[in-house]
């Protein structure tokens, strides 16, 4: 049994079942919230950006929210080093024992400045085939105050509002966009996003923003975006419901669990998944449920694993997901080398019954 599972939309499957998995053929790559979730992935995404991607000639589009933001700023740097530091930083932080907003966002200022360089962030900004789109959600107007009693009601109206319509969330937060290219926003109703663009100066706040979870980071305001407060992308996009507008090419889809959630607000809604129709032209790698049934505790890293193990252990078992993570990599480069994927790749149907 491979530990990587890939699923494939009906488009992307039979292309896939005609020429195999070509990386020039991959215009867009995605990648979801999830903050630890993503140390299963880090090897497998060592290996994309450094051998798959690495020779590519045309543009790709990299779109992500939250912690997939920062994957896919390094995706945009085209550095596996700045993979490697994401993840070290990560991995080993070590807070106080009742870290409070300014800390953790504190934290996560160290992290990505370890992960990127000034360099780095003007070699992702100028970069004309590489082209980065970070979502982040947006406070209305009327609910802008730092105040926690108005953004704690902000936060409840919005997940009540979303039990009915996810349409409605944007009525509390709007889908905001930071990219280095306003041409070519990969995402649903695209003359409906509020696009912000991404300078040397604005990058680290944009990703900084994107991962703001609401009262565990403090909000950020963005430089070049409206005078609002800026929070996780994964508030509205999550896992990424899609469509995306993505014509004569696929989209690459490295996901943590064979399961997509749309928002932050469906994780409790059974009724709001991904539909089938929206991911006709995905490609979505996944660790398969046998893998992860093998690890430690039979799950992959969250952020649960903060308050419910010492330093010592959370480090050492989230070092055992990234070690057991290279097997992802390793299934990688073997069934691409094999056939193209052609006889692992299943419909995405699979994978959503299965949810």
């Amino acid at each position: 049994m491979s530990a990587l599972a890939v699923y494939a939309g009906s488009k992307a499957l039979a292309h896939i079942r005609q020429h195999g998995l070509r990386a020039e053929d991959i215009k867009l790559v995605v990648g979801a919230s999830g903050g630890p979730k993503w140390f299963v992935l880090s090897k497998l995404d060592q290996e994309l950006i450094g051998s798959f991607l690495a020779e590519t000639k045309q543009p790709i589009d990299f779109l992500g929210s939250s912690v997939g933001s920062w994957r896919m700023a390094c995706y945009a740097n085209g550095d596996v080093n700045a993979i490697r530091k994401l993840e070290e930083a990560y991995v080993n932080h070590c807070y106080s024992e009742n870290p409070d907003a300014a800390e953790i966002s504190g934290a996560a200022r160290e992290i990505l400045n370890k992960m990127l360089s000034e360099d780095d962030c003007q070699h992702i900004v100028v970069n004309p085939k590489r082209r980065l789109h970070i979502v982040i959600a947006r406070t209305r107007k009327l609910f802008n105050h730092p105040a926690r009693v108005i953004q704690m009601l902000t936060l409840v109206s919005a997940a009540f509002v979303n039990v009915f319509s996810r349409t409605a969330l944007q009525g509390f937060y709007a889908r905001t966009m930071a990219t280095t290219n306003k041409q070519s926003l990969p995402y649903v109703n695209v003359d409906k996003i509020e696009s912000v663009q991404i300078n040397a100066d604005n990058l680290k706040p944009a990703l900084l923003a994107s991962g703001a979870i609401p009262f565990v980071l403090e909000p950020v305001l963005l430089p070049g975006s409206k005078p609002r407060l800026h929070y996780d992308g994964g508030v509205i996009d999550y896992h990424f419901s899609g469509p995306f507008p993505v014509k004569d090419g696929l989209v690459l889809y490295p996901h943590f669990f064979p399961k997509v959630v749309p928002g932050w607000f469906d994780k409790g809604l059974p009724w709001r998944r991904m539909q089938a129709k929206n991911y006709e032209n995905v490609v979505m790698l996944t660790p398969s449920k046998e893998f992860i049934a093998a690890l430690p505790f039979g799950k992959i890293s969250d952020r649960k694993d903060f308050s419910t193990m010492d330093d010592a252990q959370r480090i050492q078992y989230w070092n055992t997901i990234v070690s057991e993570g290279a097997k992802l990599a390793e299934a990688f480069r073997s069934e691409l080398n094999k056939d193209g994927f052609r006889s692992l790749v299943r419909p995405i149907e699979e994978m959503l019954q299965q949810a």
